[in-house]
């Protein structure tokens, strides 16, 4: 027998006297589905901009570092030179230099090609490489040290501290470099303008401000010439 009054939930009832899902009930439990899809969504891919974020600028970090160790080393020892073989710095420019020491300290008393080296930038690039001819220090055999480079600088200084006018007045070299993350700008990233101006040691811009969504880091070492002058 049916009744005379209606149910209000609009409930379906079945053979067996289970009751199903009204459409109203189904629109809300959608809704409260998509604001969760939605939520869990929003929270993964601000995960995902985090982890990548993370990890381009691990990477910058740890090839900006690797290349400024590798500078600092082997400028350390220009000029090295135990047997008097003219071990010295051949090119000191503002984005590269040359040099050569006597490593080896071979009886023969001269510098080998293995033993000239030359460090600058290349189409982005940090590069390292050395040169035949002894006296044109035109870099060859180069090769990167690290990537994505916007500015290398060094800066000479004699032994009062001061900017060297002479090659063989630079007793200290001062290196600025600065590292970007990527050769482009990954949309997965967390956006920042870089609206900062980067400068060498002396106050100097060496990189203006660029503007982009790419992040930066700036490294600063003094390397003390220790063979030179002696």
């Amino acid at each position: 027998m049916i009744s005379g009054g209606h149910d209000k939930t609009m409930k379906t009832t079945y053979a067996n006297g289970q009751k199903g899902f009204s459409l109203i009930e189904l629109m809300v439990a959608i809704a409260i589905a998509s604001v969760l899809m939605a939520a869990i969504s929003t929270f993964y891919h601000s995960q995902l901009k985090t982890h990548v974020t993370q990890q381009e600028i691990a990477d910058m970090q740890q090839d900006a570092r690797a290349a400024m160790y590798m500078m600092t080393r082997e400028i350390r020892m220009a000029g090295y030179d135990p047997l008097n073989s003219g071990a010295t710095i051949r090119l000191a420019d503002a984005t590269e230099i040359a040099f050569d020491s006597d490593s080896d300290g071979t009886a023969n008393g001269e510098i080998d090609s293995s033993e000239r080296f030359y460090c600058g930038l290349d189409n982005g690039n940090l590069v390292r490489g050395g040169w035949t001819n002894p006296a044109a220090p035109n870099p060859e055999n180069l090769s990167p040290v690290a990537l994505n480079i916007d500015a290398l600088d060094f800066v000479y200084l004699n032994s009062a501290g001061q900017i060297a006018a002479e090659l063989n007045d630079i007793r200290s070299v001062q290196i600025t470099l600065v590292a970007r993350s990527g050769s482009q700008a990954r949309a997965l990233m967390r956006k920042r303008t870089d609206t900062r101006t980067y400068t060498n040691q002396q106050g100097t811009v060496i990189l203006p401000a660029q503007n982009d969504n790419f992040r930066r880091m700036r490294l600063t070492a003094a390397v003390k010439v220790r063979n030179l002058g002696l």
